[in-house]
Formats: structure tokens, C-alpha cells, sequence
């Protein structure tokens, strides 16, 4: 016996997709003046179906099995997951058309959408995706993601049924789907790296390391063929670089934007540019701690008390979003009404560096890893080395790529603190599983955090799995809840900004959908 838990055949992919994007929530555009610029603009009838889109930096890959950060905005162009979130956070069919739990809520059996092709034309069938689960368990990132999922023992029922074994009774398993990118069994191994095969609404032309990718539209896609025709997605590391060129017509929309640069076109400032952010799920930025390095509880309370969440939500992020309240966004309906940051004592962190042996003949030393090309987490960071260095401690600035920052804190010990984010967070189960439960990492587990094989680890993972367990909201939100407390109490981080996704574009270009990565399916110049 099965039960349903939903059946949504009768909502089409393209109203999803007005909601959702490639993988998260739907945005919401507004003209930053009405003024166009000219030389940007597209008059009714144009026939402009070229794309350029300016990013920070290069992911060194288009394969999503590589990592599940900046290479997802290159793949997911290319490369669909079984569902998607919708903008109230809500899954929405996308390979997948249908799905039901088994009686005892142990498996998942997923229908996928009929009649669906890769771009190279061949179908898409239930082997694909097993196959792709097998590629998702060479990466521990995903281990955690999918931590739901029995991934050695998903099988093809027929071309068109897939069954996941779950783990044991995962209530928010369904959610997880939308981790499950489908590639091309056939043509995985050739060259997945630069020239991947997926099902999407564009096709990867080139690949040029350092410069730029190049897509082109597949005319033959499921849901209709890309108004835009060429898609090309720049790689500029230097946010001001990015904004100068957006603001002369070169590029058409650009990620990563300062949140000097968005407030400035909010105002109406810069005149041919709108903005788009995101209608709710906010993502996380703080600073984390590396609990291997530094196991001293009181050295982390130490260096939490000496940083200033409110100097930095002002000064790094010119007070975009909200003040930070924990390892979560505040008032979501699984947020802690616990305060989740220790506040502001210098004095504080002094006293307790002394407590723990530090002073000036024996200073505390740490390096904080982050992507100093982020304009933001690189404030954040001189922010932090200034604070840090007043209580006596020796702080190293570690800035790097954020492609090489990510591929440092997944795979290396050398570190104290980092500067990351969380997102994607309507329902934070998976991103929880992802970043904080012992399977997390390919070196000590729990992510960048590492407290994998402590006491508090096994606590923490304990409740991961009950919270995954549990159907019932009210019930899931107080378990995230304790977690949120929990992970306070243990002092591994302090959040600055529960900060919205915000894209900028010329006024010209519309219907693109940001949250997380961008879609630009239904894109088109008007």
C-alpha cells in the first residue's frame, strides 16, 4: 500500500517556474526609475536573443555531482532536479511528476514526467536517475544533502517509476528531490566537467577556464524552446567590474552585487537598471568556528563576545536585510525565539582568553578562511580582524576565490574560522543535514564546523533524524528549534544578516527567476 502525499499533475512546469526558478523561490523585479537607458533597452518586436551574464567567479566545472556551490548556477542551466521550490516554499513538479510514501513512510516512489528528452535526444528514463544518485555518492556534500536517501539501493521500478529506499521514517523526504540532479547515463563520463548533457532549456557550446560558458538554446526542450537563443555567463571577479559593465550595456544582469551598489539602484540612482530579490527566503551569513582547532568552548565563546554582528551588518552589509538572530533566519516558522548569537563584550572575550591561558606573551593565533572576492565577506573580514586583533589575538586573513575556499574548507584543517552563508531555507532540513549532521564532511564530519565524533555531534545527529522523521510542521519546527539552541549553547557561530537574494539587470531584460541560481528559461528583452 501506498500513501499519497502529493499528486500535482495538474500544475504545469511553466506556472511553476513564474514561482520558482531553477531550484528555489520565485523573485519579484522593480524598475529602479522610469528612466530607461536607452542603449540598453529593447523596443517592442526586438529581436535581441543574446544573454550575457556576469558572475564573481569560475565554479572550474559545470558538473553538479562536483560540488553543490557556485557550479550549480553553470549546471542547472543545463541539468534539472527532480522537483523544485515554488515561492511560497512549496514543492513543485519538475522531472518528477508525482510522488507517494510507502505505508510505513521508509520509501519514496517518485513517477517521473513522461515523454522528456535529453538534448542530445535521448529519453529520459528511471535508469538516469538512479545512475545519477551513484554519482552523488562519490561527493560527501552530497552524501549529506541526500541523507535521506538509501543512494546505493535506489532502483528503477520501470522506465518511468523510481523507488528511494529512505534511511528510516523521513517525513520531509520529498523536499530532498530537489537535490537530485538528473544527468545523462550514457554520456556522463565523456566530458562532464565542461560539456554536460541534461535535459534543460540550454545546451553548453563552450567552455573557456578563467573567461566565460557559452550556451545555446535547446530548441527541443519539454517545456518550450528559451526565447533567448545565447546564453553566455562571464566570469569577473571584481564586483566593481561587474556593476561598471552592466551600467555601459555589456553585460545584461550580474550576481554578487554590493549591497552599496544595490541600495544605489533601489534609490534610483543608476538609471537603466532594475533589481530583483528574492519574495522570502532569506540566506544566513556568519562566521563559524572550527571546532577541531578550537575545542576550547571557552575560546570560542571568547572569540564570539569580541565580534560586533551590528558593526557588520552596518558596515559590510550597508544594513541590507535583517540583523542576524542565529544559525537560521528569524521569523520563519521553525526559527528559535532564543536569541542564537552571544552579544558584544570585548571585556568579556578578554576574560575569558585569560581564563583559557592566552595573553600577550601567549596570544591566541587564527586564520579565518572566506572569498575575499565577495565584496561583503571581505568587509566582514577586515570587520572581524580589526575586533579580534583589539582583545589580542593574532588573526591571519586566508582570502582566496570562493571556488578555492569552498574545495579548502571541504577538504582541509587549516583554519579556524570561516565566513560562509546558508540559503535555500524554506525548509531547512536538508541544508541542516547538509552542514551540520557527521556525514557532512570527507574529514571529521559536520561540516565546516568538524565536530564529528564528539558527544555533541551524536546529539546534534540524533535530532537531525528525528526532526527528518517527523511530517507533522508544528512538531518538525520545535526539534529545528532545540537544534538552533543547541547549536548557541556549543558557541561554533554568530550570523550578521538574514540577507535576501538580489539580482541587478538592465530594465530591458525580464522574466528571469532568482532563488537560488538564476533561470533564465522564460527570459526575455522587451
Amino acid at each position: 500500500m501506498k500513501k499519497t502525499v502529493c499528486k500535482m499533475l495538474g500544475i504545469s512546469l511553466a506556472a511553476a517556474m513564474l514561482l520558482a526558478g531553477c531550484g528555489g523561490s520565485g523573485g519579484q523585479t522593480s524598475p529602479a526609475s522610469e528612466q530607461n537607458n536607452a542603449g540598453q533597452e529593447n523596443v517592442a518586436g526586438s529581436t535581441k536573443d543574446t544573454l550575457v551574464y556576469a558572475m564573481s567567479s569560475d565554479p572550474g566545472t559545470v558538473d553538479p555531482y562536483a560540488n553543490m556551490a557556485l557550479n550549480l548556477r553553470l549546471s542547472t542551466q543545463v541539468v534539472e532536479s527532480l522537483v523544485m521550490y515554488d515561492a511560497n516554499g512549496d514543492i513543485s513538479p519538475q522531472l518528477a511528476e508525482s510522488w507517494e510514501y510507502d505505508e510505513d513512510g521508509k520509501g519514496l516512489t517518485v513517477h517521473l514526467r513522461q515523454n522528456v528528452t535529453f538534448s542530445n535526444g535521448d529519453p529520459l528514463t528511471a535508469e538516469d536517475v538512479v545512475y545519477s544518485c551513484e554519482q552523488a555518492m562519490g561527493n560527501p556534500t552530497y552524501v549529506g544533502a541526500l541523507g535521506a536517501f538509501d543512494l546505493a539501493s535506489v532502483k528503477a521500478v520501470d522506465d518511468n517509476t523510481v523507488y528511494f529506499p529512505l534511511t528510516g521514517v523521513v517525513g520531509t523526504a520529498h523536499y530532498v528531490l530537489s537535490n537530485v540532479f538528473v544527468v545523462n547515463k550514457n554520456t556522463y563520463e565523456e566530458n562532464h566537467a565542461v560539456d554536460i548533457i541534461g535535459t534543460g532549456p540550454f545546451i553548453v557550446e563552450r567552455y573557456t577556464a578563467g573567461d566565460a560558458i557559452t550556451f545555446k538554446a535547446n530548441e527541443n526542450y519539454w517545456g518550450g524552446a528559451p526565447a533567448i537563443k545565447h546564453l553566455t555567463m562571464r566570469f569577473i571577479t571584481e564586483a566593481s567590474v561587474r556593476m561598471t559593465e552592466l551600467e555601459n550595456g555589456t553585460v545584461d544582469m550580474i550576481d554578487s552585487p554590493t549591497a552599496e551598489d544595490i541600495n544605489r539602484v533601489i534609490a534610483g540612482e543608476s538609471k537603466g537598471i532594475s533589481y530583483q530579490e528574492s519574495v522570502r527566503a532569506p540566506k544566513v551569513q556568519f562566521v563559524g568556528i572550527n571546532t577541531a582547532s578550537v575545542p576550547d568552548i571557552k575560546v570560542r565563546q571568547a572569540l564570539l563576545y569580541a565580534i560586533d554582528q551590528e558593526a557588520i551588518f552596518k558596515g559590510a552589509y550597508s544594513s541590507l536585510g535583517e540583523l542576524g538572530s542565529g544559525i537560521l533566519p528569524g521569523g520563519w516558522w521553525y526559527s528559535s525565539e532564543t536569541q542564537g548569537n552571544l552579544p558584544y563584550d570585548p571585556e568579556k572575550a578578554k576574560e575569558l582568553l585569560a581564563e583559557a591561558g592566552y595573553n600577550e606573551s601567549n596570544p591566541l593565533s587564527v586564520r579565518i578562511a572566506y572569498a575575499s572576492n565577495l565584496t561583503e565577506r571581505a568587509a566582514a573580514a577586515e570587520i572581524i580582524y580589526n575586533e579580534l586583533t583589539s582583545v589580542g589575538v593574532n588573526v591571519t586573513l586566508a582570502g582566496s576565490e570562493q571556488a578555492i575556499v569552498t574545495d579548502q574548507l571541504n577538504n582541509t584543517n587549516d583554519y579556524e574560522m570561516f565566513l560562509t552563508n546558508y540559503g535555500n531555507l524554506f525548509e531547512p532540513g536538508s541544508c541542516l543535514k547538509q552542514k551540520l549532521d557527521s556525514t557532512a564532511n570527507v574529514i571529521g564530519g559536520s561540516g565546516y564546523f568538524r565536530y564529528g565524533g564528539t558527544e555533541f555531534g551524536d546529539q546534534i545527529d540524533a535530532k537531525l533524524a528525528e526532526a527528518l522523521a517527523t511530517a507533522d510542521d508544528v512538531e518538525r519546527a520545535k526539534i529545528y528549534q532545540q537544534i538552533q539552541d543547541d547549536i548557541a549553547d556549543y558557541a561554533i557561530s554568530k550570523s550578521f544578516v538574514d540577507q535576501k537574494d538580489y539580482g541587478l539587470m538592465t530594465e530591458s531584460l525580464q522574466g528571469v527567476w532568482w532563488q537560488p541560481n538564476p533561470c533564465f528559461k522564460e527570459a526575455a528583452f522587451h
